[in-house]
């Protein structure tokens, strides 16, 4: 079911040339709720034994910027840790708005992550 929820995130990326550049967003998360680094493993080699994607992996999403985003496709998140800053989900929500593509397999609620996977926790945003 994850795999189905997964690939109808990306399919409009899908349209893009070939391969797709995916950024897989990751880090230290709740463990031992989310086991991130299997998770982010598993992830990056299901999309590139596909043939179609490239993948880099940041396993510091605090460190999410403007530059860190240049030149990706996608960003994939696989985290489900503290909250991020406001200038990485500024950057974040700015990347998306511009037309880049977003999935997100943990499931995180907070901020702007609420509206990018269409939550509906009642979190506050910032």
């Amino acid at each position: 079911m994850k795999m189905l929820a997964l690939s109808l995130l990306l399919a409009p990326v899908m349209l893009a040339a070939w391969p797709v550049k995916v950024l897989l967003v990751t880090g230290s998360s709740d463990e031992p709720h989310h086991h991130w680094r299997e998770t982010s493993a598993t992830l990056r080699e299901i999309l590139e034994q596909s043939g179609r994607f490239t993948v880099s992996t940041m396993d510091e999403p605090r460190g999410l910027n403007v530059v860190a985003l240049e030149g990706y496709d996608v960003v994939l998140l696989d985290y489900n840790g503290p909250r991020l800053p406001a200038a990485a989900e500024t950057a974040l929500e700015s990347y998306v708005r511009n037309g880049g593509g977003f999935g997100s397999f943990a499931n995180p609620i907070f901020g702007i992550f609420n509206r990018l996977v269409g939550s509906a926790r009642g979190v506050p945003e910032r």
